[in-house]
């Protein structure tokens, strides 16, 4: 299992005396936020509650049924869950405050935003830490102590205000969580529910999975793994379903799965711990015994017959399809982003000057969006950052490159990134002012010579390509002199 390791601070364990002050602190030395931004931290944190809470009732029912090795890798995938929360309610009351503060709408939103945090998110945190505390304690008293250990290891790293200390106390935290995971997945049957994450796949004829299983799911190291046809699911969470069925939460519903290698998506829906799920449309469903037809549809116990995609709902965007967050506000997707399987993936560009002007930065996104179970043909989606990067292009005259003649000026130039960014293309480079266009040595790569014969003011403009493939012009005003 790979299990993250995050910093829990006091502010997250009761000990909020002396948060404010370090808010206030912290928000006069670090730059505003965007109100999207906080939301969206904020909605993780609302995902990681979810998934500790699904893995505790996934614990507390492998304990009822006296599976104590998995009912404690469940009980440490719950404490890693919850870690994971952790990282970002440590900082989430200080973004909040960042939010630009001179917008009457901001202030309304770092007010939707305190409330949530302290009134939805942190309660919802405490309980669930409470609950596990407890749940520990049965563990313990059962001769299963992993978990006591990890969640008290968890408050001296909480206590404990040292960089070295803590990082010790993580080390010792991972080694407890690595080592019974281990040990769970050698015993005759310890690997053989889903929701264990402990192994990259399925065996075949696992207990639970109706006697056939799912081949070659690949383990991706993040929680998540990936089914033959390509599909991303979370590992944690997973429900045997019967009949060779296994229903996978994923980013943008619910995926069913048999041994067959056949897939079927459930687009909005929620899956539930006891092998239910509520559907886009508001409906919960029985999904234990289900099938996957040839088409691709979930064909229920009851008879009912769910198309693959649409799990009752509108699922699939078109032209006219309303984009909204999840708190309503609209969304626009890029026309640029590539859509496959009901997600958009592209580059959102950042440009100073209008588009295709002053690049300056990029962000790989990510939009998830799942149908709105209560507004026709308007989806709700669910925003994801990657990597970022930021430009600083510069046009700069070479050293030592300028050469007079009589009548004429020759001089070298070059752009470059001052942030030290190579992986971009010069296009093209043009050049006009008074005299017309001088002679320029090279119209691409990214240094040229222009030969100038009259004085005057000139204006250089270079265009080229990232190689994420965000194009930019940049210009520049130059003052040239000739003798």
């Amino acid at each position: 299992m790979n299990c993250r390791i995050l910093r829990l601070t006091p502010f997250l364990a009761g000990a909020a005396v002396a948060a404010p002050g370090l808010r206030a602190q912290f928000a006069l030395a670090s730059p505003p936020l965007h109100a999207r931004d906080v939301r969206e931290e904020q909605r993780h944190i609302s995902d990681y509650l979810v998934y500790a809470g699904s893995d505790l009732q996934k614990g507390l029912e492998r304990a009822g049924g006296n599976n104590l090795d998995l009912a404690t890798v469940s009980g440490l995938h719950a404490v890693d869950q919850l870690l994971q929360c952790s990282k970002l309610m440590d900082k989430d009351p200080q973004h909040v405050e960042q939010i630009h503060p001179w917008l009457f709408d901001n202030d309304v939103a770092r007010s939707d935003m305190r409330n949530n945090f302290f009134q939805r998110l942190k309660p919802h945190y405490d309980d669930l830490e409470e609950r596990l505390d407890g749940f520990a304690r049965s563990l313990k008293a059962r001769g299963y102590s992993a978990v006591f250990v990890t969640i008290n290891k968890l408050r001296a790293w909480n206590s404990a205000s040292d960089p070295a200390a803590r990082q010790q106390i993580e080390k010792e935290i991972d080694q407890v969580v690595t080592e019974v995971s281990r040990q769970a997945a050698v015993k005759p049957g310890g690997a053989s529910d889903l929701s264990t994450g402990i192994r990259p796949g399925l065996s075949e004829g696992a207990p639970g999975a109706g006697g056939s299983g799912i081949n070659g799911i690949r383990d991706n190291g993040d929680g998540t793994g990936t089914l033959p046809d390509g599909q991303t699911v979370m590992m944690n969470g997973a429900e045997p379903l019967g009949n060779g069925t296994t229903a996978f939460p994923a980013r943008n519903g619910v995926v069913l799965a048999d041994g067959g290698g056949r897939s079927a998506l459930l687009r909005g829906a929620t899956l539930n711990p006891d092998g239910t799920a509520r559907l886009a449309d508001g409906r919960t469903v029985d999904l234990k015994n289900a099938s996957i037809d040839p088409s691709g549809g979930v064909h229920l116990a009851s008879g009912e017959n769910l198309s693959n995609g649409s799990a009752g709902a509108d699922a699939t965007p078109n032209s006219n399809s309303r984009f909204v967050d999840a708190d309503g506000g609209e969304i626009v997707i890029p026309a640029d982003f590539d859509w496959k399987n009901g997600v958009a993936t592209g580059i959102e560009k950042v440009y100073v000057g209008g588009r295709g002007g002053r690049l300056i930065r990029e962000t790989k996104v990510t939009f998830r969006p799942s149908p709105s179970s209560n507004q026709p043909n308007t989806f709700v989606v669910a925003r994801e950052n990657g990597e970022v990067r930021s430009w600083a292009f510069d046009v700069a005259t070479l050293p030592g490159s300028e050469k007079k003649s009589t009548g004429s000026v020759t001089i070298g130039f070059e752009l470059n990134d001052r942030n030290g960014g190579t992986a971009f293309t010069v296009e093209n480079w043009d050049i006009g002012g008074p005299g017309g266009s001088p002679a320029l040595g090279g119209s691409s790569g990214n240094q040229t010579t222009a030969t100038f014969s009259a004085s005057g003011e000139y204006t250089l403009q270079v265009s080229g390509k990232t190689d994420w493939g965000s194009a930019f012009v940049i210009k520049k005003s130059l003052p040239v002199g000739v003798e």
